[in-house]
């Protein structure tokens, strides 16, 4: 019975850390501060290139993940 309930709590865990970790609403709001950031003159346009193209992998591997491509 102990090992059961610890179970459950590890994949609850372990669903729940998944759930942020494939959340893409932060990515996005990662990527409008970074445009912020470039509009206001605070990086360059080679950063935000370097910082897109994270953020871009990023939401790929989310969609990915989405269609159930990889776990």
């Amino acid at each position: 019975m102990l090992v059961r309930g610890l179970v459950f709590i590890a994949e609850e865990i372990r669903r729940q850390a998944e759930e942020q970790l494939y959340d893409e609403e932060p990515v996005l709001a990662e990527m409008k501060a970074a445009y912020a950031l470039l509009e206001g003159g605070a990086i360059g346009e080679e950063e935000f290139a370097r910082r897109e193209e994270s953020f871009l992998a990023r939401l790929a591997a989310i969609e990915a993940r989405r269609r159930g491509g990889s776990r």
